[in-house]
């Protein structure tokens, strides 16, 4: 997979990010490590270059259980759990051509989900299909991605950097210590 020197990287660390071309490429587990598997509480971080017209695609996620992503260039989330998820719109356009931070979090057994944007808290909604109850987990593998959805589909165009998984809700404080990206 082709990564790329981040242009803000201190001198001489070697600081690369994963490149996506939109159209076939992405990362995949190859198993379904028990680390993907998210029970309740979850966070998700990441760094985001979309490149092209509008941020579009899935950004990172595990089928049935969780995503981000970009549609239109609008940032969404889905999450499924004790009904079937529809996925759910932020309303956070996120800008091309440029390094943002996006981090998604969710106490335990709460309907709320949290967006942060560049360490702001910018939406407040639900928790999609998971509502309070436990998200749903597949136990197949390839469903872990980022980049794509569900081994192939739905691609993303550009970089994705220092993707983190939690199964916590992570502070705004931390979410901040995260924004030292140097």
């Amino acid at each position: 997979m082709p990564s790329t020197q981040i242009a803000h990287a201190a001198a001489g660390d070697t600081d690369t990010a994963l490149v996506v071309n939109g159209t076939s490429q992405y990362v995949a587990a190859t198993t379904d490590a028990a680390t993907f598997d998210i029970a309740n509480a979850i966070s998700i971080e990441a760094w985001v270059y979309a490149t092209g017209s509008s941020c579009s695609g899935n950004i990172v996620g595990k089928a049935t259980s969780y995503f981000l992503y970009c549609s239109s260039g609008i940032l969404n989330y889905a999450m499924g759990g004790a009904s079937s998820w529809s996925g759910v719109s932020t309303g956070i356009k996120i800008p091309t051509n440029e390094w943002h931070h996006i981090a998604l979090t969710r106490a335990a057994s709460t309907a709320t989900a949290k967006i942060y944007f560049n360490g702001n808290l910018l939406y407040t909604g639900t928790a999609d299909g998971a509502g309070s109850s436990a998200l749903t987990n597949s136990n197949s593998p390839n469903l872990f991605n980022i980049g794509a959805r569900n081994g192939g589909a739905t691609f993303f165009a550009g970089s994705i950097d220092e993707v983190r998984l939690y199964n916590s809700e992570i502070s705004e404080a931390q979410i901040k210590l995260s924004l030292i990206h140097i």
